[in-house]
């Protein structure tokens, strides 16, 4: 068997699952052509139910890390590890 995970690398996975989420909403909202993705700060803020600040650094991350080659998840996971994330606040997201 392998090593058992510890609890700071089940955090780190169930953030990069709560981020894969967001950017999945994301990628769907720009398909839709609903909006301007630089106008996309206040679906996201309803889609999350949190502040502006916090839309603002998980837009950003998003738009840092697209590329139709990669799947969220491998986006979310570039952003986790670059730390692209900064706000502490972004942690608490239902």
């Amino acid at each position: 068997m392998g090593p058992k995970p510890t609890d700071a690398s089940l955090a780190e996975v169930a953030r990069e699952d709560k981020l894969t989420g967001v950017f999945l909403f994301l990628d769907e909202l720009r398909e839709s052509q609903t909006t301007n993705m630089f106008g996309a700060g206040t679906p996201l803020m309803e889609h999350c139910n949190c502040h502006r600040d916090i839309a603002k650094s998980i837009l950003m991350a998003w738009m840092r890390t697209f590329s139709t080659s990669l799947t969220a998840r491998e986006r979310a996971t570039i952003a986790e590890e670059q730390h692209m994330m900064p706000h502490p606040a972004y942690y608490n997201l239902p």
